[in-house]
């Protein structure tokens, strides 16, 4: 299947399989505090980004916009890996679901340029050191055959390892909410039964 081809075929189909609630609204993470979504729907990260900043949350009377998630701890990585499971797979030629990190302004240095780093990007991984945390899979990031790889998935390997990909690859959003408090976040399991997902 080519990646022209795979991309008509509605994501659901694929992940159903491994990702428990990969059809689901947004889901909340008592871990973290935020809330996170993956697409069904699947693209390029330009466009996956677009699709994250076009959604939102309600929590009571507040109202949240997505973003591709930042991923900065490793409390959040194990966090996500329980809500989605540590693999995505999307056919036979897309794996992971992109991330909000990227080393499109600088090649190889690794930032997160979505959510609350949109206007300052915070670098993690630069000249193949990692500065804070980064679970890059064995062996990446490695802009494979020389091709320019700047945009990074999550759920590549075991664990949710992650993965550079170029920038036409596709692959679904894992899309995260910041509530603005710490209050909404304690709401926790009954703040989601007043949550829903608004499309724009």
């Amino acid at each position: 299947m080519t990646l022209a081809n795979a991309r008509l075929l509605p994501a659901a189909l694929f992940i159903a399989a491994i990702s428990p609630i990969a059809n689901a609204a947004p889901v909340y993470s008592a871990v973290t505090g935020h809330y996170y979504e993956l697409s069904t729907e699947w693209g390029s990260w330009h466009e996956m980004q677009s699709l994250a900043s076009s959604r939102s949350v309600q929590v009571g009377n507040s109202t949240f916009t997505g973003f591709l998630a930042c991923i900065e701890t490793a409390e959040e990585q194990a966090a996500i890996v329980a809500l989605f499971g540590e693999m995505i797979t999307i056919g036979p030629d897309v794996f992971g679901a992109w991330i909000g990190a990227s080393d499109e302004r600088n090649e190889g240095q690794w930032e997160w340029v979505t959510g609350p780093h949109a206007q300052n990007p915070l670098t993690f991984y630069a000249d193949g050191q990692q500065l804070t945390y980064a679970p890059w899979a064995p062996g990446e990031p490695n802009s494979f055959m020389g091709a320019p790889e700047n945009f990074a998935v999550w759920g590549w390997g075991a664990g949710g390892t992650w993965n550079d990909l170029y920038e036409f690859g596709r692959a679904p959003a894992l899309i995260e909410y910041i509530p603005a408090s710490a209050s909404a976040a304690l709401l926790g399991l009954g703040a989601m039964l007043f949550t829903k997902r608004r499309r724009t």
